[in-house]
């Protein structure tokens, strides 16, 4: 009884010794080429005036990065909306004369329905370009930056 109350306790201390030990710590990826593409929006907004009418149109810009080269692509669209993320990543595919075996969009609305851990709900459309180029589509996980190569291209 002494045994298990001892053998308890020292895997609570190990258990709590690790924890506190990877706070802080963060892995170093490794990417190969051509495996997986990140794709986002770009924070902040851009305009560009109509030669014609003098109008300020706001666009969003669209970013995929090669995570094995830093390869970046960057494209203006008018909203982020599906049709215009679908419309990017096509173009982005047009440009690299090639799709990579992964997709991997963050959790904005365009590709994520209902974020999740496990068991994201996925934009019906997104899966169906997946499907078409026979690739695969993993989201980033909810609320793990560090996850996202290279954030501060994006």
């Amino acid at each position: 009884s002494t045994q298990m109350v001892m053998a308890v306790l020292n895997s609570a201390f190990i258990y709590r010794k690790l924890t506190v030990a990877r706070k802080g710590t963060s892995a170093i990826l490794t990417h190969s080429p051509a495996r997986e593409i990140f794709v986002d929006f770009a924070g902040d907004k851009l305009s560009y005036t109509d030669q014609a009418s003098g109008e300020i149109i706001p666009v969003e810009v669209f970013v995929a990065v090669l995570p094995y080269s830093n390869y970046t692509f960057a494209m203006a669209v008018p909203s982020q909306k599906t049709e215009d993320f679908v419309f990017a990543i096509t173009r982005c595919f047009r440009h690299l004369n090639g799709v990579p075996a992964i997709l991997v969009p963050d959790n904005l609305k365009a590709a994520v329905i209902k974020t999740d851990r496990f068991e994201p709900s996925l934009n019906k459309v997104l899966e169906d370009l997946a499907n078409h180029y026979s690739m695969a589509l993993i989201p980033c996980r909810p609320y793990h930056p560090r996850d996202y190569v290279n954030k501060n291209i994006m």
